[in-house]
């Protein structure tokens, strides 16, 4: 978004944003009005997506010319919007490469590579860049359809979005509205096409309160979405939040819910942490109501503390958080993946770490770097288990959140073998997730269960240099770049760190367990499936699996 000679200009980007957030939205139109200044952010992560998502665009561009069709590129580096300086440099460009397009277009050329679309006749001036502009044929009339190529491998709101907007550009420019549009996805899966006339009533309305909100003096308060993880006004916005004590603060409440105890005159967390009781709140469910106070007053009780309060949830019912967890044994396995999901077409989990208790703490990672290793780890690992069951017949597999067991469930499934194995592990429930005990059986007085968040109430501070998983991502990216074997050794560092904190959390919830106990009485214990009992398949089943399998690849290409 920007203004040239006092007009606003936006885009389909812009579009977007607004559908994910309208304050978003607010602060671009005081940027382009020049009563903001838009904040730098250096995102690692969002630069290995945008340059993977380049590659996958270049990929879908060689792919074409392979196939003999006549692609026209309009992706000039000398005649660069985003390059340009001044307003005015930037909007001779604009109107270059639009004319450009629009040339391209009227000669009936096989393919656009990036068309840019420039509309100043409306208000706002609209633009556009399509990755592909493909010709069709509608009984015997001639148009063409947009095409953008996205990495994920499923279809975004976002990305139909983008190319709605795209289809207003060309019917402008050739007079005929595209019937379809077609998603290019990655990681393997297939393009998918839509109907423009199923799409163009919600694109519409969305566009007219888009276009209502940029007129608009009234600024609408910055809710937390999805899109603050990426967005450069993301610290602004938490800045606000705090100072506000707003309710989007409490752990687990939605946006929903705040809007319910907005209404009712509840606005901040301090009000929340001090309502009654017995209080009732319109289309409230008075127990999820409990719940939420309980988190608000543990959570104001802890701010400005370096260790945060914490409450045990009583009565612990059968089944449910910290009466869930298993008797501790020698046999306990403690385990963390570190995966990259935007490697080759399947993502690779490139470390498995896992630890025993055999005399000590005994870690051991386990590196992937191809889809082969990929599969002889995790083969090797099931494996491992499995022996590890038969021998300790009362042990677990500690995690934290269900990213393990995903990951395992995927693998099994990606490779086609170990699927009886997990299938008993499963059944046989060795497999406990610490985030599910601590929240159901605590209340802790952070906004975020995440495990990082909970580790002052048990370990010391980290020493590695990566203390996230995204920056471990980003730094496997680096190796593959580089070969330097130091970050291969602090990627390991940190995944052994991940699975020591597993450990002594799952030590804190047992003396949290004891607390219980001495409360209420003793608690009973998760049942256990033997080993031996969890792996018995019925023949047929067997038969089955095995005539499935028996024309499947060995292997799975990157």
């Amino acid at each position: 978004m920007e203004q040239f000679d006092e007009k606003l200009v936006v885009s389909a980007s812009d579009l977007v944003g607004f559908a994910s957030c309208p304050h978003l939205t607010w602060l671009d139109r005081k940027v382009a009005g020049g009563e903001l200044s838009k904040p730098q952010r250096t995102d690692a992560m969002l630069e290995l997506l945008q340059d993977r998502g380049r590659k996958h665009e270049s990929d879908y561009l060689d792919a074409l010319k392979a196939e003999g069709i006549e692609v026209v590129s309009l992706d000039d580096p000398n005649n660069d919007v985003g390059g340009a300086k001044t307003p005015a440099e930037r909007k001779n460009s604009l109107i270059k490469r639009a004319s450009d397009t629009a040339t391209a277009l009227a000669k009936r050329a096989k393919v656009v590579y990036q068309a840019t679309f420039f509309d100043e006749s409306s208000h706002p001036a609209w633009r556009g860049h399509a990755d592909f502009v493909r010709p069709v044929s509608y009984d015997e009339i001639q148009n063409f359809e947009p095409e953008d190529t996205k990495l994920a491998g499923h279809v975004s709101v976002n990305a139909v979005l983008q190319l709605c907007n795209y289809v207003d550009h060309i019917e402008r420019v050739t007079g005929v509205k595209p019937r379809k549009i077609r998603v290019v996805l990655g990681r393997g899966a297939a393009a998918q096409d839509f109907e423009v006339s199923r799409l163009f009533a919600y694109y519409g309305a969305l566009k007219e309160r888009f276009v209502e909100a940029l007129n608009s003096k009234e600024e609408p308060y910055p809710l937390p979405v999805t899109h603050c993880a990426v967005c450069r006004w993301s610290e602004r916005c938490e800045k606000r939040w705090k100072d506000d004590d707003h309710l989007s603060r409490v752990a687990f409440i939605t946006s929903s819910q705040v809007k319910r105890l907005e209404k009712a005159g509840v606005t901040t967390m301090k009000a929340l942490s001090l309502l009654a009781v017995d209080k009732q709140v319109k289309k409230f469910d008075p127990e999820v109501l409990g719940r939420l106070v309980a988190q608000a007053k543990v959570q104001k009780s802890s701010e400005d503390k370096p260790v945060p309060d914490y409450e045990l949830v009583l009565p612990a019912e059968e089944g449910l958080g910290l009466a869930s967890l298993p008797k501790p044994d020698d046999g306990d396995v403690f385990y963390d993946i570190e995966g990259h999901p935007y490697f080759g077409n399947h993502g690779l989990e490139y470390l498995h770490g896992y630890a025993t208790l055999d005399g000590g703490f005994n870690f051991q990672g386990k590196w992937a770097h191809d889809s082969a290793q990929e599969r002889k780890v995790f083969e090797d690992f099931v494996d491992f288990l499995m022996n590890r069951w038969r021998d300790y017949p009362g042990m677990h597999v500690y995690h934290y959140a269900p990213y393990e067991t995903t990951a395992l469930k995927r693998l099994m499934g990606q490779y086609g073998t170990r699927e009886a194995e997990i299938d008993a592990m499963l059944r046989g429930d060795i497999f406990v997730d610490l985030y599910r005990v601590v929240r159901q059986g605590l209340r802790i007085g952070v906004s975020s269960y995440s495990i990082k968040k909970l580790e002052p109430l048990y370990m010391p501070a980290r020493q590695g240099q990566i203390v996230m998983a995204s920056s471990s991502v980003i730094e496997y990216e680096r190796w593959l770049q580089s070969g330097d074997q130091q970050i291969l050794d602090d990627i390991l560092l940190y995944n052994k760190e991940d699975v020591e904190s597993a450990f002594l959390l799952r030590n804190w919830l047992e003396k949290r367990r004891t607390d219980v106990v001495n409360r209420q009485g003793d608690l009973p214990r998760g049942p256990l499936a033997k080993p031996d009992d969890s792996m018995k398949i019925d023949a047929e089943l067997q038969k089955l699996i095995d005539h499935l399998n028996q024309d499947r690849p060995t292997s799975v290409g990157s």
